[in-house]
């Protein structure tokens, strides 16, 4: 807000319901206003100035394209309004723009034939034509700036580390396609015209790398690299400039790079060892700027496409010194953050040199990379450290020392909570294709919070940033494409301004502001106001605010426990847990600075009971966080009844020095007295903290959401928390038109010739506590097949699956959201008889509210349905699916076309983490996902025999899935692909029981008992092998492989029921192999492992193997080896030699997929396998 030029006051907000007045006195206090560091305040003014530059690898420009000048042009003018039309008066003209080496010293460039120096002085030439004065300082221009990733290692024309280097072979991490492959790219130019009578102008520039096909055009030219940036914006309109940049690579050129960029108007800017030329008009101080501006991204630009929502960049001396343009020991520093959503995290427990050494939450907590607990492993892409470091916290990662001229320290981020507080994504997907948005971000402050590196002993930097940009680097992907749209950018620092607030209702808390200028406050230090303002009270609206909510394993809350008010605190959270959970499994850790490890506070027994322990900091009864056996043997308060999931629970925890509390939905549910540890007359100076913090529990068995959570003084109670603010859920009611089976299916009913009778379903949108919500948002519903969990799409010309009923006008229900008034709603629905295929199918219809995340809470499910036709009794017999299983070949090998069966890939559709269940409880991930192959099944069900279908027992129409005897005997002849489909299909149709029988049946007709074993193994595999994916892609379809590694350890070493010998890199390695991935693992890759590390780490549970495994010295179970390693290793060692490991050829259901060998020494007489 500006001051008023005039002296006297400005309203700000005028918000009440009565008349009031006031006396002003010296309770002014200080409001931080913002003042803009650029000289084009948010891209608005109509003159516009914007400049391009290209660079090769190590940002230099080597040489020249052909008859393009050197690589820096620049669109710069004025308009000119004395006559109408408006002119458009050019700065700079072709001639300018076409200069280079040939040109000698045209100009005052002074640069010989060196064409990176030529290149730096024409941006100075071209500057100086451009620049505005203004203050404090003149400016140029907005610069776009182009660079080619490709690196000829044979002709050593980058430095390495600031240092000539020498010429090495080509490696993957470079391309290049030969010599000249780091080539200028060709630039062409259309000066910004006004093109319409609107007065819309328009300019841009746009080239290609691909020389030899270069085109004047400005469209993309079949497989080759292309860039184009074009600006619009109206003559004379408050609007911003809109930046269209659009960037594809090619095969010869498939790492390339385009940013939009404000740059320093003097001295070094980021990555630079030339002065520079740019926008801002003074220099970025941390933590005192903020960053502004609109971005949409129209297309991704691919997995490889590291899309920076903003780059800083800078340069500095390892000793805390500014630059001087010695590249050997100058260092450019960069930040970015990377909100592609494919980009995972590089950093983790595991590739702790990939992190940076320690993190720093906002209320100024450190926490060192080594604390797995703590330490935000996922908010980090990727750390390296300098390569003239010589101080460097190992392990680390040494920054590429070719791509830059000098060295260079690299810090990239993704999103994640611990960025909130400065206004950067918390989620992936956030500002994402489809999700536009306006940002402001805390760059300053956050520049400030992060970790770079810095000469121990030597005086912390003054931190000063000289390049603020946003835009795309693709990495190593061919012909991929990357669009976005900027506008509306700005850089800002704080300005001071005096305020006086005023309260004006104590029950209705509003601040009413006044500006004043300083000279007004000066010639008046008391005031008197009559002013009657009219109230506007809004409703709390439609608009759901999702920040309430938060993943558990984001949990973390501090506590001064000898502060006099928190002697006695209450932990309060309401929780909502998902079925994904396993037991026993730590909710809430904690931890303080005398800790070496941190200790369980709030756990989930194996009975699903939830038992509060006491704190380490506090009562003497503590567990030992050594021994993680130590919670079960102390004094505990726990639940009597099982803790609930896939619903809200409020939890409270009050602790006292002798005593804690445990309250469930406000009430007290047991309480314990404790022996205090704290001792009377604690020095205050030294305040304790204890941190209370969840990490998803033991291997992330504990998934779900957190609302609310805090920790209240002694004087708050419970109970207050409790009904303060509940979390909000979705659910649906049962219609009134249905009959409901002894399994829970509801039975809809209609009439013989049409299944498509009309039902009604009632949505409630709730809190918590029962409380009707008064909001009014829209809900969509959508028709699901209840196998597997995936949507009934609409196939060729017929009608919708699932239909909505409007005053008898029918919709499809997935495009006609239905609004919950007071948060309620009855929907008449239909599902399409097509579809229904009377009596035969299970389905399910899902309610959720768009646009809102993956929040499970926020959908809800009904019951499994089915569609039933009256035949003229009341009498409901419905006929089972058929039991033969889909798309099983024949044992000749042939496969039926008409029965074939594909699964459902995680990550290629996003499924909810609610994760739907059966009725038998294995999920419905693996179930089949065609349903075009599944309609004609069941056209093929209706031809099948009497005795291939099981009709119903009794009248209720109660039934039992029974497995026919040729699937028996198919999966006994079948090979292990026809086996997995078998039982994937038995497991999400069939109960324990069924299960049980059909594998005593296999193991009785095949003659081989192990089959049984697998077939009964069956279930937990696949429901444990769902929820790991499902926490691993995150809904995403590829995964780098660092980010697989440490969830797959803590799955197997789980499983396999050993936390003393952890998973090793030649048994990472192997996995990998069975994958058969490389950097990054797809649903797919992730079965096929699973499928043989199951049952191994099953089978390494047992004891005597269980023993064997954790015994290192000797050292029995070699680990994961191949047979081709196990050989190699013996063939020195004397007679009689042999190594246990697991074959890598038997994956489950293969009746020895779990079982250990001996591998003998070699012999001239072949190898013998024993089984043990």
């Amino acid at each position: 807000m500006e001051k008023n030029t005039y002296g006297s006051f400005k309203l700000m907000i005028i918000l009440s319901f009565l008349s009031y007045s006031f006396v002003g006195s010296d309770c002014a206090t200080t409001n931080i206003q913002y003042a803009s560091a650029l000289g084009d305040p948010g891209m608005k003014n109509d003159s516009l100035r914007v400049a391009i530059e290209s660079w090769n690898q190590c940002n230099e420009v080597g040489e020249e394209a052909k008859n393009m000048g050197s690589p820096r042009m620049a669109d710069c003018f004025d308009l000119d309004y004395s006559s109408l039309p408006v002119k458009i008066n050019h700065k700079v003209d072709e001639v300018d723009n076409r200069l280079g080496v040939q040109n000698g010293t045209y100009g005052g460039i002074n640069a010989g034939q060196n064409a990176d120096i030529y290149a730096a002085q024409k941006e100075i030439y071209l500057g100086n034509k451009c620049q505005v004065t203004d203050d404090p300082n003149p400016w140029q221009f907005w610069m776009i700036m182009l660079k080619n990733g490709n690196t000829d290692t044979l002709a050593a024309i980058c430095p390495e580390n600031g240092k000539k280097a020498k010429p090495f072979p080509p490696t993957g991490r470079f391309p290049c396609f030969g010599k000249g492959c780091m080539n200028m790219p060709t630039m062409h130019h259309k000066y910004t015209s006004i093109v319409d009578q609107e007065g819309l102008m328009s300019g841009s520039f746009y080239g290609t790398w691909d020389l030899d096909t270069d085109q004047e055009d400005d469209s993309v030219v079949g497989n080759n690299s292309y860039y184009k940036v074009k600006w619009e914006k109206k003559v004379g309109g408050n609007e911003s400039w809109v930046f269209h940049h659009l960037l594809k690579t090619s095969s010869k050129y498939p790492w390339l790079m385009l940013y939009l960029r404000a740059d320093a108007s003097r001295g070094f800017s980021g990555g630079y060892h030339y002065d520079t030329r740019g926008m801002m008009k003074m220099t970025l101080k941390s933590p005192d700027f903020k960053v502004r501006f609109k971005l949409e991204i129209l297309k991704g630009g691919g997995s490889g496409s590291q899309f920076y929502l903003m780059d800083m960049g800078s340069c500095w001396k390892n000793d805390g010194s500014e630059c001087d343009g010695d590249v050997t020991s100058d260092v450019t520093r960069y930040s970015e953050m990377i909100i592609n959503p494919q980009s995972t995290a590089v950093c983790s427990p595991n590739r702790l040199g990939a992190c940076p050494p320690q993190h720093a939450f906002p209320n100024g907590t450190k926490v060192h990379r080594t604390d797995k607990e703590r330490f935000p492993y996922q908010a980090y892409h990727y750390y390296c450290v300098p390569g003239n470091a010589r101080f460097a916290e190992a392990p680390y990662d040494v920054c590429d020392p070719y791509s830059n001229p000098q060295p260079q320290e690299i810090l990239q981020i993704l999103p994640h909570p611990v960025w909130e507080e400065f206004g950067y994504p918390t989620k992936k997907g956030q500002g994402w294709i489809g999700d536009p948005r306006t940002w402001e971000l805390d760059v300053g402050k956050l520049s400030q919070s992060l970790h770079f590196y810095q000469d121990p002993g030597t005086e912390p930097v003054k931190r000063h940033w000289s390049s603020i940009d946003l835009g795309t680097e693709i990495y190593m992907s061919k012909n991929q494409i990357a669009e976005w749209t900027v506008s509306d950018f700005d850089i800002v620092v704080p300005k001071t301004e005096k305020r006086v607030i005023a309260k004006v209702s104590p029950f209705l808390p509003i601040e009413v502001f006044f500006l004043f200028s300083r000279a007004s406050l000066a010639k008046s230090r008391a005031f008197f106001f009559f002013l009657s303002f009219r109230a506007v009270i809004m409703a709390d609206g439609c608009a759901l605010d999702t920040e309430k909510y938060s993943l558990l394993e984001d949990f973390n809350v501090d506590v001064e426990v000898e502060k006099q008010e928190f002697e006695t605190f209450s932990l309060c959270f309401w929780v909502y847990l998902l079925d994904s959970t396993t037991y026993p499994s730590t909710i809430i850790r904690q931890v303080h600075s005398d800790m070496s490890f941190s200790a369980p506070f709030l756990v989930l027994d194996e009975n699903k009971k939830m038992i509060l322990l006491p704190l380490t900091l506090l009562h003497k009864e503590a567990p030992d966080p050594v021994n993680t056996a130590s919670w079960t043997e102390v004094p505990n308060v726990s639940t009597t009844a099982e803790f609930p999931l896939q619903r809200w629970v409020h939890v409270g925890c009050e602790v006292s020095r002798n005593y804690m509390r445990l309250y469930i939905c406000g009430k007290m549910v047991g309480e314990k007295l404790l022996t205090s540890v704290m001792t009377n007359g604690t020095n205050s100076d030294n305040v304790r903290r204890v941190s209370l913090f969840s990490v998803g529990g033991d291997g992330y068995s504990v998934q779900g959401f957190i609302h609310c959570g805090e920790v209240l003084p002694s004087t708050v109670h419970v109970n207050n928390h409790y009904t303060k603010d509940p979390p909000l859920w979705l659910s649906v009611e049962k219609p009134s038109t249905c009959e409901v089976d002894e399994d829970g299916v509801w039975s809809i009913v209609g009439e013989k010739a049409s299944c498509g009778m009309i039902f009604s379903l009632d949505v409630v949108l709730s809190n918590a506590i029962g409380q009707p919500v008064r909001k009014d948002v829209q809900v969509v519903a959508s028709l699901l097949y209840a196998n597997s969990g995936t949507p009934v799409e609409k196939t060729s010309d017929l009608e919708a699956p699932l239909l909505v009923s409007y005053d008898g006008v029918e919709f499809s229900a997935e495009d006609k959201p239905c609004t919950l008034l007071n948060g309620c709603a009855s929907l008449k629905l239909k599902i399409s008889q097509h579809y229904s295929k009377c009596d035969k199918r299970l389905f399910c219809i899902k309610f959720e509210i768009p646009n809102k995340g993956s929040y499970p809470f926020l959908e809800a499910f009904t019951n499994q349905m089915r569609c039933i036709s009256r035949t003229g009794g009341d009498s409901v017999t419905p006929k089972r699916l058929s039991p033969l299983v889909e798309g099983v070949p024949s044992s000749n090998g042939a496969s039926d076309s008409s029965l074939s069966m594909k699964r459902i890939k995680l990550g290629e559709e996003k499924i909810p983490e609610s994760e739907f269940e059966g009725g038998n409880g294995t999920s419905m991930a693996w179930g089949p996902q065609n349903q075009d192959e599944e309609e004609e099944e069941e056209e093929e069900d209706q031809s099948s025999t009497d005795s291939d279908n099981t009709e119903v027992r009794g009248s209720t129409g109660s039934r039992r899935y029974t497995i026919s005897d040729s699937t028996i005997f198919k999966y006994c002849l079948g090979n292990l692909t026809e086996r997995s489909l078998i039982m994937k299909e038995i497991t999400n149709n069939a109960g324990d029981e069924e299960v049980s029988e059909f594998a005593d049946q296999v193991s009785l007709y095949s003659g081989c008992s192990h089959h049984g074993y697998q077939i009964k193994m069956a279930r937990k595999l696949i429901a444990e092998g769902t929820n790991a994916w499902i926490l691993i892609s995150r809904n995403y379809q590829n995964v780098h492989w660092d980010n697989v590694v440490i969830e797959i350890e803590e799955h197997f070493m789980r499983i396999a029921k050993c936390s003393s010998r952890s998973l090793t890199h030649q048994d990472f390695e192997l996995l990998r192999r069975i994958c058969g991935c490389y950097d990054y693992i797809t649903q797919e890759n992730f079965e096929k492992m699973w499928c043989w590390l199951f049952p191994v780490a099953t089978s390494i549970s047992r004891g005597l193997i269980n023993g064997m495994w954790r015994s290192c010295s000797p050292k029995w179970i070699e680990g994961f080896v191949t047979k081709e390693e196990a050989e190699h290793s013996l063939q020195s060692q004397e007679p009689g030699t042999f190594i246990l490991r697991f074959p890598t050829s038997r994956s489950w259901p293969h009746p020895d997929a779990d079982m250990l060998l001996a591998e003998p020494e070699l012999s001239r007489l072949g190898r013998i396998v024993r089984s043990i």
